[in-house]
């Protein structure tokens, strides 16, 4: 199913926004205090008469720094109308904000935070300041400013970095047409109208929070709540007096209220809910029922990306077929799966994904514009997946996270699914790390719910029967937090650096006299002379071919035998200890 939405061929944003009827809630305040969308639209305009934005050009790059609620969205429409706009994450270090300026050049920044350091960043570059304090402005007549009535919709609106697998940013600019036509798919596909109400608790410098939430519900005429922050407390709050229709937040979010409400033994307000939409990262599988059950709605995974502007499949409402497991059908854009020649492969068939319609790109403004990004007007996406007989989508990871594991290929995202399938598993991530004989190792990370004593070793006992053995994490770490960006994301490839004191030698010295010959024994096998009883073997140097050398070594020195099988279900040399210990009476005389 592709949403088909019919919009004027000649306005900006911000004009097809403020065609819906001036008197309705655009947006609501905790306090009871409401915006019209005639309110609404007098601030932008006097948000861009104050920045003077009048005086850019359409093709000047902007850059936007707000703080959450709903002045970010309004300053986007404002500067989108006159320019370019760069919203950046105001949370960003000097050197992280300075090094986006200059990689986006950035002609101007409009700054709503207030913070000192704006003006000296942009100093240093060379760049005017124009700060706006939204709650000290003088609200203008909407008629003062034309709001981009003569803008086509082939010009761009936003220009976001996205740095993908690579360490260089891609620039993706996003037109008033691409912006559109997501925010018309998804409201169109969750039928949001005039009396919805949705709380937004997404920053606006990505675009599940700006698009997603913020500008579908504008178009389609409805209120929105915009968090200043995010705590389930405040969430809580704000549920009570607000009494939303559909919600929105990365799985981190949804998890989040989760627990808090098991630890309140306690269900939110029923009644004005009709559905819940996860965005940013896979939901785990396990916690799906339990969450539909607190709420007593759908929640509704879907797909997109930011070279998409936002949603481009996802499942549907009640009335219509829904997945486990799936992101849905498409809603806004064409799908196709191709294989390594580029062939449309058949359905449930495994291949890449490809793109293409009215919200995706087809081109990075940083010029990345070569066969491995496009193919004849379609998006390649960097994600594996396949198609059922439904059309529904089914993701199994990025081509680039791909994980050579000796022989094998491991799609981490397909890792992270059975992780989290585990009903005391909250998070997981699934990564690789140098491997001396198999080239790459496979790990992860997991954190529990509160009052679990579920193990790494348990979990991999519990992935036994579920995935193949290669598929079999080596190390599970238990720990207190994943690292995640400001939308609920994590990045894979920055969790090597995250868990690397986790994943290094600890050197605890053997207790044991069994302990110290497997000890030795081990550090030879792997060239190590820092490993330790309770190091996992496996993530340091063992192989399943080094554990057969490991058991012919044990034979010998030890006189007693020990499987392979064994050595790898029981990856360090305190567990192999003691199994020998309880198995036989050793008897071995050691030098120490």
């Amino acid at each position: 199913m592709i949403a088909i939405v019919e919009l004027t061929k000649t306005m900006s944003i911000a004009a097809e926004i403020f065609q819906n009827d001036p008197d309705a809630t655009a947006f609501l305040q905790m306090d009871g205090a409401r915006t019209t969308y005639r309110d609404a639209r007098r601030i932008v305009c006097s948000i861009a008469l104050e920045a003077r934005l009048h005086e850019s050009g359409a093709d000047d790059r902007i850059a936007l720094l707000t703080p959450r609620g709903k002045d970010g969205v309004l300053a986007f429409l404002a500067v989108s109308t006159f320019a370019i706009c760069c919203p950046l994450d105001p949370r960003l270090l000097d050197e992280e904000l300075s090094a986006a300026i200059s990689d986006l050049g950035i002609a101007l920044i409009v700054d709503l935070t207030g913070e000192e350091r704006i003006s000296r960043i942009a100093l240093a570059h060379g760049l005017d300041v124009r700060s706006v304090s939204v709650s000290d402005l003088k609200i203008r007549s909407e008629h003062e400013l034309q709001l981009g009535n003569d803008l086509q919709h082939g010009d761009i609106a936003l220009l976001l970095q996205t740095s993908g697998t690579t360490s260089k940013p891609k620039h993706v600019a996003l037109t008033h047409a691409n912006v559109l036509a997501a925010a018309a798919s998804i409201g169109k596909s969750y039928e949001i109208g005039s009396s919805d109400i949705c709380i937004n608790p997404m920053p606006h410098h990505h675009v599940h929070g700006l698009i997603s939430a913020g500008i579908s519900s504008l178009l389609a005429g409805a209120a929105q709540f915009c968090a200043p922050s995010f705590t389930p407390a405040a969430f809580d709050e704000a549920f009570d007096r607000l009494r939303p229709t559909w919600f929105t937040g990365s799985p981190a979010f949804h998890l989040g209220l989760l627990d808090f409400y098991k630890t309140l033994e306690r269900a939110p307000p029923q009644g004005s809910l009709r559905f819940m939409r996860s965005s940013s990262a896979p939901f785990p599988a396990s916690a799906i029922g339990d969450y539909e059950s607190l709420f007593g709605v759908p929640l509704l995974e879907n797909y997109g990306m930011t070279e998409t502007a936002s949603t481009v499949c996802s499942n549907l409402l009640p009335t219509h077929l829904r997945k486990a497991g799936s992101v849905g059908v498409p809603i806004g854009a064409e799908v196709r799966i191709v294989d390594d020649a580029g062939e449309d492969v058949l359905a449930g068939t495994e291949g890449a994904i490809l793109l293409r319609g009215a919200s995706v790109i087809t081109g990075y403004a940083s010029g990345e514009n070569g066969p491995e990004f496009f193919a004849q007007g379609w998006l390649r996406t960097g994600d594996v997946g396949h198609v059922d007989h439904d059309g529904f989508l089914f993701i199994l990871g990025r081509t680039k996270e791909l994980i050579k594991r000796g022989g094998h290929s491991v799609y981490p995202l397909e890792i992270d699914s059975s992780l989290l399938s585990h009903p005391d598993v909250a998070e997981a991530i699934s990564f690789s790390i140098p491997h001396p004989t198999l080239g790459e190792e496979l790990v992860a990370a997991i954190v529990v719910r509160a009052g679990s004593d579920l193990s790494g070793d348990d979990v991999r006992q519990f992935l036994k029967n579920r995935i193949s053995t290669y598929k079999i994490p080596a190390a599970v770490l238990r720990v207190a937090a994943i690292p995640k960006s400001a939308t609920g994301k994590t990045a894979r490839r920055s969790m090597r650096d995250a868990f690397a004191s986790e994943l290094s030698t600890k050197g605890a010295l053997a207790e044991t006299e069994t302990e110290l010959v497997l000890l030795r024994i081990w550090r030879e096998i792997v060239g190590s002379s820092t490993l330790g009883v309770t190091d996992n073997l496996f993530v340091h140097g063992a192989d399943p071919i080094r554990a057969q050398r490991a058991c012919l070594a044990i034979a010998e020195k030890l006189k007693c035998s020990l499987i392979a099988k064994d050595i790898i279900r029981n990856p360090t040399v305190r567990q192999q200890a003691s199994i020998l210990t309880r198995n036989h009476d050793i008897v071995v005389a050691v030098d120490t």
